[in-house]
């Protein structure tokens, strides 16, 4: 009892310090002195004082109840970091109205980040006045206020002329109307130069574009989810670390569930991260959000794997040498990191071709620091692979339930006549754990995760499925770690760490393990067909210890 304590404080320290990289977002101090919202305002720092204290700042002159001075940024409309005081103008209240642009003045925006204009572009664009008139090509700049700014981490640009849904009209009082939408404020949109496609350095041809959030960016569940994730993280690090200190579990499953699990972590971790705007735009956006993509392309095709195992060692063939599981593991590896690769490859080719046009490609370190949340992206990159492997993982789980069922009879037909080990409720009781083991597995919350992608986002199952798989650390860590067997084996690595003598409860135990492996495998050597073939004792023999193994 004492040692299940131990454990239940080392998880939850665990768990505290996973929270430690965001704690400081937590630690803001108020602001020192607000004369106004964040949001309307921009950094004034390198303005020149007059005498009475004003601020000239870019042509507009700032009195001193209209600045003031912040310790924070703002990033994404919900996020607050930390940053040195500086001196911050209420633009807004001077202007009356104000835009924002998704990059600073002399920028442009291109592959999701903001570069350098040498020239000097208006941005120039019909408004619609109160009155209901239109009055066309207006400079931007000399009507409104101008702040600057990503709205979310993941957008999109307004193309009118493809999708005529995507019409849009900036208004008087600085709100964009998108087709039959409700209004947007400042915060939710932003306004940039892009070059064009026919566009060179020697030449640059620029266009103005409209970036508007894709659907729920804004939405507590982006918050909500990165949190769950990061809690799974911990569960997965200390799953990891028990199947890598722990020589009795470093077989060809323990290795392939390590590969698996690693994967998930790291792909949670990045993933998290993105969503918590802590990687925003840049080189960094780009290769966390390829890194992320990486990591769960690699998890889906380690659990394939682990589902093509399982089948092979029940599939009925002549058993696999221990002595060989190192090339099998070899051939695995070489197979998931391969097929992970290759699309991996695909999507590099596709985001940094100029020929390819924008709907193609998937957005990473361009629009989002992941995919880019439309069903085209989504689909190719993600769910195509994923259902594939899915399909395949279910009826690897099909075929191998039929044959386990088919193994059971025979065992139990070899053994009738040893009711102790095999009556009744036992073996229901081990089928069951067994069954449901495999099925989780084999891509139970996957599953959810493709299943929560074609239904309405907005569907109350939307967020149960999502919050599942976030989960899946935990779910995870109970299946393969939280179990009476696994423990055993913690007590005695931590026994024989610190040079302690191995309890005598633990050594009978292992003993009639062993004992009960070869006397299965001298069984099956007198089966009903005859058949007494050191093959054939090898196969029955590592199919009953595998059923073992997954059933303690």
């Amino acid at each position: 009892m004492e040692k299940e304590k131990v454990a239940v404080v080392v998880v939850l320290a665990l768990v505290l310090l996973q929270w430690c990289p965001v704690a400081p977002q937590t630690l803001v101090k108020d602001s020192l002195s607000v004369p106004c919202p964040y949001f309307d305002t921009i950094n004034i720092t390198g303005g020149v004082y007059d005498a009475n204290g004003n601020i000239l700042f870019d042509g507009i002159l700032y009195q001193p109840d209209q600045y003031g001075t912040y310790d924070y940024e703002m990033v994404n409309r919900t996020l607050k970091f930390p940053v040195e005081s500086h001196i911050r103008g209420c633009i807004c209240n001077i202007k009356g109205n104000c835009v924002k642009y998704c990059c600073p003045r002399g920028y442009i925006y291109s592959h999701g980040e903001c570069s350098r204009y040498n020239g000097s572009k208006p941005i120039l664009l019909p408004i619609h006045e109160e009155d209901g008139n239109v009055t066309n090509e207006v400079n931007i700049e000399e009507r409104f206020g101008i702040v600057y700014g990503k709205p979310c981490g993941a957008m999109y640009d307004l193309d009118p002329d493809a999708y005529p849904e995507e019409a849009y009209e900036i208004h008087y009082n600085g709100h964009l109307k998108v087709d039959k939408d409700s209004p947007k404020d400042k915060n939710e949109y932003c306004i940039a130069l892009m070059n064009t496609q026919n566009s060179t350095v020697e030449n640059p041809i620029l266009t103005t574009k409209v970036f508007v959030c894709f659907p729920d960016q804004d939405s507590a569940k982006f918050v909500i989810y990165p949190i769950g994730m990061l809690l799974s993280v911990p569960f997965l690090v200390v799953t990891f670390l028990v199947y890598a200190i722990i020589p009795e579990l470093r077989n060809l499953h323990g290795k392939c569930l390590m590969c698996y699990v690693l994967s998930l972590t790291i792909g949670y971790t990045l993933l998290s991260l993105i969503h918590l705007a802590v990687v925003k735009d840049g080189f960094p956006c780009t290769f966390v959000g390829f890194t992320a993509y990486f990591s769960f392309l690699i998890s889906f095709f380690w659990l394939n794997v682990m589902c093509i195992d399982i089948w092979w060692t029940f599939r009925g063939v002549r058993g696999i040498q221990r002595d060989a599981d190192r090339k099998k593991f070899i051939i695995y590896s070489v197979y998931a990191w391969g097929c992970a690769i290759v699309i991996l490859s695909i999507a590099l080719t596709m985001q940094f071709t100029d020929a390819i046009p924008n709907d193609l490609r998937p957005g990473i370190g361009a629009e989002t620091c992941f995919l880019k949340s439309t069903k085209l992206t989504e689909f190719f990159y993600l769910y195509f692979p994923v259902i594939i492997l899915i399909s395949i993982n279910l009826i690897l789980f099909a075929l191998t339930s039929i044959q386990i069922r088919k193994l059971q009879k025979e065992t139990a037909a070899m053994n009738k006549g040893d009711s102790r080990r095999f009556n009744k409720m036992e073996a229901d009781r081990d089928r069951f754990g067994l069954y449901l083991r495999l099925f989780i597995v084999m891509g139970v919350t996957w599953t959810m995760e493709v299943i929560s992608w074609l239904i309405d986002p907005k569907s109350w199952i939307f967020y149960i499925t999502d919050v599942c798989n976030c989960l899946q650390g935990f779910f995870i860590f109970m299946l393969f770690v939280w179990k009476p067997k696994i423990k055993k084996l913690i007590i005695k690595r931590y026994r024989s760490y610190r040079g302690l003598p191995v309890s005598s409860k633990t050594s009978r135990s292992s003993t009639r393990t062993s004992t009960s492996h070869v006397s299965m495998a001298a069984t099956s050597s007198n089966n009903r067909y005859g058949m007494s073939t050191k093959s054939n004792n090898n196969s029955v023999s590592e199919k009953s210890h595998f059923m073992t193994e997954i059933g303690d």
